[in-house]
């Protein structure tokens, strides 16, 4: 169940992130001559990668957790048994 929803979270999130990336490419620049491009490329680039050193900085801020001990069990001893 939860690889399913990562699955198909990852799957909105890029899909999303192509379509905003896009939308800004294509409201900055466009594909009429190569100084457009680069008009509309630098701006989603510098999106892009703002939204990956938040993504980033998040990951970090997020608390790890701890293992939960083992209890530990005490090995039993082998007895001696008279013959």
């Amino acid at each position: 169940m939860a690889s399913g929803a990562n699955n198909a979270l990852r799957e909105v999130g890029g899909a999303l992130g192509i379509a905003v990336m896009s939308s800004i490419f294509a409201a900055q620049g466009g594909y009429e001559t190569p100084q457009t491009f680069v008009d509309g490329l630098r701006p989603a680039l510098a999106v892009g990668a703002a939204v990956v050193a938040l993504a980033g900085a998040a990951a970090l801020a997020i608390p790890r957790r701890t293992p939960t001990p083992t209890p530990t069990r005490e090995t039993p001893t082998l007895r001696k048994v008279p013959a």
